[in-house]
């Protein structure tokens, strides 16, 4: 694994090995986005901006009509209600790749709509002492919203977010559960609608079959620890200001593949293959919803390859 992320850094042009000694001088904020805002629990840097444009074929800034009873097809009680403006991106950075207490959280990259107006907001904290204050500034974002979307969060963001704010005495791990569980995983649920579409279902794939999105000299996630330690330890920006870049990146892509997701789980929506379409079906049927079910393959059936036209025959039995 070492050498790897030597070979990735000397590719991207950024430093390897072990991080150096903390350069005497000061670090070079100016040299990164946004702006060191003040909060109750002390400073963190937050980087704001409006989102010109969403990648991917997406109407900027639509988001798709809200799928009626998507608690229903996703099995998930609490997504009741989903649309457009009820959601909060997410996406976290942290110094590891483990969940446990030792990892914290650098970089919140959040999004949401205000009107037609899509928000970015990314909170970065410059030293590891800094995390507190974003930690309070994500609780403020999180109470105005009551859903929330990431891509593979359930298994990793959530977890890391969880652990800091009991590790930061915001909450209890109850309570933290109960505030940051009930979300729109992008991975979980795109594996249903998208399956046997893809090559496989990393971010990377998604963006690039889904949104025509190919990343040039994107930041591994291997490396992310490595280039926050790097700032902190020398005080150079520019691994950092790629992280930023990275997390930001990652937030527009999960707005445009919920607008790709909503669409593709409407049963008045267009379908483009085969497989789609008994894929759309086959969530439908989970949830007893057998009027989408037969809208989606009653007309196509005879079409269908003779493996695909056995699924559906069998979803409309």
């Amino acid at each position: 694994m070492g050498r790897l992320k030597d070979r990735l850094g000397r590719h991207l042009g950024v430093p390897t090995g072990a991080p150096p000694p903390r350069a005497a001088g000061p670090r070079d904020t100016k040299a990164l986005p946004g702006t060191l805002e003040d909060t109750p629990a002390g400073p963190v840097r937050v980087i704001r901006f409006e989102a010109p444009a969403l990648p991917g074929p997406i109407p900027s800034p639509c988001l798709g009509a809200p799928v009626t009873a998507l608690h229903g097809l996703l099995a998930d009680p609490r997504l009741e209600g989903f649309a457009r403006d009820s959601a909060l991106f997410f996406d976290v950075e942290a110094t590891g790749l483990s969940r446990g207490a030792g990892t914290f959280a650098f970089l919140i990259g959040l999004a949401w709509f205000e009107g037609d107006r899509l928000i970015l907001e990314q909170l970065l904290a410059e030293e590891p002492g800094q995390e507190r204050a974003a930690l309070h500034r994500f609780l403020a974002r999180l109470g105005e919203r009551s859903h929330f979307v990431s891509y593979n969060g359930k298994s990793y963001d959530v977890s890391v977010l969880q652990s800091r704010l009991v590790v930061n005495r915001f909450m209890d791990h109850r309570e933290a559960e109960l505030r940051i569980r009930p979300h729109l995983d992008l991975l979980h649920s795109g594996r249903r609608l998208w399956r046997g579409t893809l090559p496989n279902h990393t971010l990377g794939a998604l963006e690039a079959n889904l949104l025509g999105l190919v990343r040039e000299g994107d930041v591994p996630g291997a490396l992310v620890p490595h280039l926050y330690f790097s700032w902190v330890n020398t005080g150079d920006a520019e691994g950092l200001r790629k992280v930023i870049e990275h997390n930001r990146q990652d937030v527009l892509s999960m707005v445009s593949l919920t607008h790709l997701l909503l669409a593709g789980l409407d049963p008045a929506g267009a379908c483009p293959t085969a497989q789609l379409r008994v894929n759309r079906a086959r969530i439908h049927a989970r949830a007893g919803r057998w009027d989408a079910v037969a809208d989606a393959l009653a007309t196509h059936t005879e079409s269908l390859e003779p493996g695909l036209r056995d699924e559906a025959l069998d979803l409309l039995d």
